[in-house]
């Protein structure tokens, strides 16, 4: 008995070790992507503020109306607060450069956001997990503690090789590193979720407790974005930004502050919600394109707009969609 408990608790180091630095690599390579000066300039952006509000303080509240309509398990409660808590996901960006929308916008409120974590992220995990959400699963604080000091020292490892390497040669190596990492952590997430449990074969209720947060966070955002009548092409960018949550973090979260068997079960939530949140956001692009939000022309052939940009490089070329 007492070799499988070692047994155990070495997988459950290992694990830790493994996700929390290939997370911090993650991290590191996506802050290093943007330029600091290029990211404080957004500030004034009303879409940043409009972005970042639904992000870390709306979403952890829908997160915990949902765990208190659907019965998920403790850990699972946990995981999906945990991920209604992180930063944006950078997969965004890709997908808004795809289809056109604000571009600029979009990488900014990614890469903001992820320094706004350093300090919202301990914060909202303390106030909605341990103080409000009433769940029987506690987190394990020292691991948690591992999982934000990476994030952070990741954030500070972007800025310092942003600053140190700048142009795009280096910015797309670094872009290439953190989504090589991403993916990784993403591939592990579902091996291992899908070890006891796949994830397919989830309840109809894991799945329901898991797209309302999504489906809901975009529908506030095209309410608040239309209403101070932002730019159509920066409305597509602010609404895929509130769905596309960062699922490494939470990833990593799970097999950081769980036994091995509860954090395979609860890492199902981000590899869910990642699918859930590409699909609705490509949805979203696609309708905006065709409605005339984005920035490419509606007519243009699907294949075209996908292979093309149709972003403005200068305020006095500017494509920009009238609001209304």
């Amino acid at each position: 008995m007492n070799t499988t408990k070692d047994d155990d608790d070495e997988a459950d180091l290992l694990y830790t070790i493994i996700f929390n630095v290939i997370l911090l690599f993650f991290v590191a390579g996506m802050t290093a992507t943007c330029s600091l000066d290029n990211l404080l300039s957004k500030f004034r952006s009303k879409g940043i503020l409009v972005g970042l509000s639904i992000q870390f303080f709306l979403n952890p509240l829908i997160g915990l109306l949902v765990i208190n309509i659907v019965e998920l398990e403790p850990e699972e409660e946990v995981i999906l607060l945990v991920l209604l808590s992180s930063p944006g996901g950078t997969y965004s960006n890709l997908l808004c450069s795809f289809f056109n929308a604000d571009l600029a916008l979009s990488v900014s409120m990614s890469a903001i956001s992820t320094l706004a974590a350093v300090v919202m992220l301990p914060f909202n995990v303390y106030l909605y997990v341990e103080v409000l959400s009433g769940s029987e699963a506690k987190l394990n604080w020292a691991g948690l503690s591992a999982t934000i000091v990476c994030v952070e020292l990741g954030v500070g490892m972007g800025i310092i090789l942003g600053k140190r390497f700048g142009g795009k040669k280096y910015q797309r190596r670094f872009n290439m590193f953190g989504n090589v990492s991403g993916i990784v952590l993403l591939v592990l997430a579902i091996l291992l979720s899908s070890n006891e449990e796949p994830f397919w074969k989830k309840p109809p209720v894991f799945w329901a407790g898991t797209a309302m947060p999504p489906l809901i966070g975009a529908s506030m955002a095209l309410v608040v974005s239309s209403f101070i009548a932002l730019p159509k092409p920066d409305r597509l960018s602010v609404i895929v930004e509130t769905v596309y949550q960062n699922t490494s973090i939470p990833t990593a979260v799970a097999f950081a502050t769980f036994s091995s068997a509860a954090a395979k079960k609860a890492a199902a939530i981000p590899v869910v919600y990642g699918l859930i949140q590409a699909t609705l956001s490509v949805s979203v692009l696609v309708v905006g394109w065709k409605a005339g939000w984005s920035y490419a022309p509606e007519k243009e052939r699907f294949r075209t707009i996908i292979l093309n940009t149709y972003q403005p490089y200068e305020s006095g070329d500017n494509n920009e969609k009238e609001s209304q």
